[in-house]
């Protein structure tokens, strides 16, 4: 940050045309402190983080959720007992969630997800009215899901009540398009991992295969000494990578200086061998896009 800029950033806008083109005089003043920024910084750098597999899962699990007949089924509100002076006393109402809203909560502290968010209450943001999340940022979209999560933990059914407002799916819909932009533009990640995978290419013996179609490979237990570079490798491929179809079965692959690169798939601690053939050879199967 530069030494220039004082606690405080003041953004401002101002138009002398209305919507409709008759004039008319606004303006809007923003203000940003030094905190808010990093903490901005901060969210950003943990949606960075999130695994490829995981946004998949949350995907599934979102559409799972909008496939439900019911959230979860209510229990307590009975008498269990009585007061001396003859009071009913009840169980505390309570809800059990379905199965996949129960691991979209529990997905998100998985992410790391799960954050402070204050900045959103301040603001008086909601479920009743869901027009800002298209203009937010993605940072008070993370901190709208966590008010949400964290205020289950307060009062039961937080969580229904922001699915039945339509609020989880508006959330999902603005990570997707988050997710989306960053696979296209090739994100920060993309870029780093792409200027690393050059310099461990480069290190790594190449052979060519003797069956199936034409391509090389390159065997993790021919340098153990890189083992470590061996599973970012393969790992950097499926998070930073796109899916296509073999002949009925899917890889993940990614494209690096005209040569496609790619796993088997199974799970990195059983992971032994990287492939790679250049971008032109393409097989039979439907194109799938993350």
């Amino acid at each position: 940050m530069p030494e220039t800029l004082g606690p405080v950033v003041t953004l401002s806008y101002q138009s002398t045309e209305s919507v409709l083109g008759t004039p008319s005089h606004f303006s809007r003043l923003v203000t940003t402190t030094r905190d808010e920024i990093e903490e901005d910084q901060i969210v950003d750098d943990r949606l960075a983080a999130v695994s490829r597999d995981q946004w998949l899962e949350l995907w599934d699990v979102a559409d799972a959720i909008a496939a439900l007949d019911k959230v979860g089924e209510w229990g307590g509100g009975d008498v269990i007992d009585h007061t001396d002076d003859g009071h009913d006393v009840y169980e505390f109402p309570f809800i059990i969630y379905a199965e996949p809203v129960n691991r979209y909560e529990q997905l998100f502290y998985e992410m790391d997800l799960v954050v402070p968010y204050e900045r959103v209450l301040n603001a008086g943001r909601g479920t009743d009215e869901l027009d800002w999340l298209d203009s937010a940022s993605i940072a008070d979209v993370v901190r709208f899901n966590s008010s949400i999560l964290r205020g289950e933990r307060f009062g039961e059914g937080c969580i229904e009540n922001a699915i039945n407002a339509g609020a989880i799916a508006a959330i999902v819909g603005r990570l997707k398009e988050w997710r989306e932009s960053q696979l296209r533009d090739g994100g920060n990640g993309s870029s780093e991992f792409a200027t690393w995978m050059r310099s461990y290419r480069d290190d790594c013996r190449w052979q060519a295969a003797k069956a199936g179609p034409p391509h090389e490979y390159t065997v993790r237990d021919w340098r153990p000494e890189a083992d470590e570079e061996f599973v970012r490798a393969a790992a950097g491929i499926r998070e930073f990578g796109y899916e296509q179809s073999f002949y009925g079965n899917t890889y993940t692959y990614f494209d690096l200086d005209g040569l496609k690169y790619w796993t088997m798939g199974e799970p990195l601690a059983e992971t032994t061998v990287l492939n790679r053939d250049p971008v032109e050879n393409r097989y039979p199967g439907p194109l799938r896009t993350q």
